[in-house]
């Protein structure tokens, strides 16, 4: 089985090549790419020719996954199976020898393709199990590029938006943002569109660019379940000044206020701030559930899930509703803390 970097995935014009595709490692967002690309490729000549089955590791059952590839298709020329979130790491070993013997000899009418959880045990139990697959399957690592490789993808979208940074600017950047690609792209898309001539400055960056969104959710969370109106809105009124859209910052808001609650049963259950970080795809983000685990004491869970409900609530609002988001912002933070 060949095991390939990111970089060597070229255009696919069909699956002939391979039938079993593994998509693995901490660039989420190129890994969802290529997997579109996958499937889109292959039903350009018409649905009539495939048949798609997908699955969620995380919630449907691994007996089904079992079934459904060992089933030959009928009334198509080929069908797609694909599943993403696949957990090898909470595979017992009689499961994990199940899985593989299954993957050994499926129908060659049917391609699989599947997009593995981060983490270290899914690494290592799919590594050590995909020696014996032969030449139909392919491992594709795709993680985020570091150092210049990824100065040099930012730095190609602000070249797309005709903007012009130098390279101590573009640094400086990449160093106030979270380090992946979707987030680092989305703010230079963001910053190209509201900075109006060519040149691009420190100055531009720190009046458009909200600083690790993350940092400043989880001390708005903490301000909010502590019932400190005055430091919230003061919080909520400097990111909007920075342009960050209220859904971007509810979004942040309630990811905090989950930290807060996975920290809380993790402590529960006795669980390691190490197994919380490797298990739900903490890597990169550590600062998130340590500052949770160390605060979580602090806090009542109540007000936590009461925050959580009316985010969620909040989420659906902004999204459909007439009203000012700026307002419905502001009213949901007044029902958390009283």
């Amino acid at each position: 089985m060949a095991i390939l970097k990111g970089k060597d995935f070229k255009e696919i014009v069909d699956l002939a090549k391979y039938r079993l595709y593994f998509l693995s490692g901490d660039n989420l967002l190129e890994i969802q790419q290529v997997a579109n690309r996958l499937i889109n490729r292959n039903n350009t000549e018409g649905l009539e020719n495939f048949n798609i089955t997908r699955f969620d590791g995380l919630k449907q059952r691994f007996d089904e996954f079992i079934e459904n590839i060992n089933l030959v298709p009928f009334m198509v020329d080929k069908r797609i199976l694909f599943v993403k979130n696949f957990d090898f790491g909470d595979l017992s070993a009689t499961r994990l020898e199940i899985f593989w013997n299954n993957i050994k000899d499926f129908s060659d009418k049917t391609i699989v393709i599947i997009s593995v959880l981060q983490g270290k045990e899914n690494d290592k139990k799919l590594k050590k199990g995909i020696k014996d697959i032969g030449d139909y399957g392919v491992l594709f690592e795709f993680n985020q590029p570091l150092g210049w490789e990824l100065e040099d993808e930012i730095f190609d979208v602000f070249k797309f938006y005709d903007k012009d940074i130098s390279k101590k600017d573009l640094k400086y950047f990449i160093s106030v943002l979270p380090k992946d690609n979707l987030s680092l792209k989305t703010e230079a898309k963001k910053i190209s569109f509201y900075k109006i001539g060519e040149k691009l400055s420190k100055q531009d960056i720190d009046t458009l660019t909200p600083k690790e969104l993350n940092f400043t959710a989880f001390e708005l969370a903490r301000n909010i379940i502590e019932k400190n109106i005055e430091n919230s809105f003061k919080i909520i009124e400097n990111l909007l000044y920075k342009r960050t859209e209220p859904i971007a910052i509810v979004g942040a808001i309630h990811t905090a206020f989950m930290d807060l609650y996975i920290a809380y049963l993790g402590k529960r259950q006795g669980v390691s701030q190490d197994k919380v970080i490797e298990k739900f795809l903490y890597k990169g983000k550590e600062f998130r559930i340590r500052n949770a685990y160390r605060d979580i004491s602090k806090f009542d869970i109540n007000d936590i899930k009461k925050g959580i409900e009316i985010l969620a609530k909040l989420d659906i609002d902004l999204k459909t509703a007439s009203k000012s988001n700026k307002l419905l912002l502001e009213i949901a933070i007044l029902n958390i803390t009283i």
